[in-house]
């Protein structure tokens, strides 16, 4: 809302906000939707170049993604930016299918013990 505010022309009795508008380039001022939805994708973009900064904001596993942004700008290792989806979420899905299904939570762990205690589950708590 305050960024549109600026760009209201002045007129009968509204007044321009009075501020000056820096409009940078997404390409060079990168945040990471950019970069996980475009830049990767593309192979120009994505051999040599290199963003002024990058913002990672949009997603919930974030300091995954910063390590493997690292990795790839310091380290050539480009093997972390390719396992995510350009939204949310690991795009090889690992994380999931390595959980065995048939397994029975083990009694040690103090939450799975009152769980098991309760025989009940609530999702705002036990």
């Amino acid at each position: 809302a305050y960024n549109e505010e600026q760009f209201y022309p002045a007129h009968d009795r509204h007044c321009s906000v009075g501020v000056s508008s820096r409009v940078m380039s997404y390409l060079c001022n990168m945040n990471s939707k950019t970069f996980f939805r475009f830049v990767r994708e593309n192979v120009t973009w994505l051999q040599g170049y290199r963003p002024v900064s990058l913002h990672v904001n949009y997603h919930p596993e974030k300091p995954q993604r910063m390590v493997d942004l690292y990795a790839f700008y310091y380290g050539q290792d480009s093997r972390g930016i390719f396992k995510w989806n350009g939204g949310e979420g690991s795009k090889l899905a690992t994380e999931c299918k390595a959980i065995p299904k048939n397994v029975r939570p083990a009694r040690s762990v103090g939450v799975v013990s009152r769980l098991l205690e309760a025989r009940k589950a609530e999702w705002g708590g036990v």
